[in-house]
């Protein structure tokens, strides 16, 4: 049996006591097993910041392999994916393009200023954020029309981003080695 670890960077290791230890522990501490031993040399010889600690046969470690690589992998696509979607979109609901933000807190505003739309129709102004070509960012005004059609680019953004994070994500469980999951990236 084998001591598997993950440190944070997802790089592993192994230690492989000698089966003298082993004999030597589980006879010297009467009524323990190869595991005992293995975890008493997994407290000394694993580094704190390890993540993850597994105790398995030789054979089985490219599987743990794989499965690691795989949560690495998912967890750094969910990440890619929401930094692409707060990346911001660019959308013509003035006309023009103009870039909107889509950090979380403007989403939430966008979607008030949408429902209020909704809401209140044609009888008052809507104003966003927004950045012109230029660069220029400033709370715009817009109809009501505008600024549904500032949240439809919002929301297709969003569901792009999502659509593109479900496709990546069944390639990493398809994925036969860790090779294959590395090769999967944003």
């Amino acid at each position: 049996m084998l001591i598997l670890y993950r440190l944070p960077d997802n790089t592993t290791r192994t230690i492989e006591p000698s089966d003298q230890f082993i004999t030597n522990y589980t006879t010297a501490h009467a009524g323990t097993v190869e595991l005992d031993a293995l975890k008493f040399v997994a407290a000394q010889e694993v580094p704190a910041q390890a993540v993850a600690v597994c105790y398995v046969a030789p054979a089985d470690v490219p599987a743990y392999l794989l499965e690691w690589a795989k949560q690495a992998a998912n967890q750094r696509l969910a990440a890619a994916c929401q930094a692409a979607i707060e990346a911001g979109v660019t959308g013509f609901a003035l006309g023009s393009a103009h870039t909107y933000p889509t950090d979380k807190t403007s989403q939430i505003n966008l979607t008030a200023e949408v429902s209020a739309a909704i809401i209140d129709g044609p009888i008052g102004t809507y104003a966003f954020m927004c950045a012109n070509v230029a660069g220029v960012w400033a709370r715009r005004p817009h109809t009501d029309v505008q600024i549904k059609a500032a949240g439809v680019d919002a929301r297709t953004h969003v569901k792009t981003q999502l659509t593109r994070l479900d496709t990546l994500r069944a390639q990493v469980a398809a994925a036969t080695t860790v090779a294959a999951v590395e090769a999967v990236v944003w």
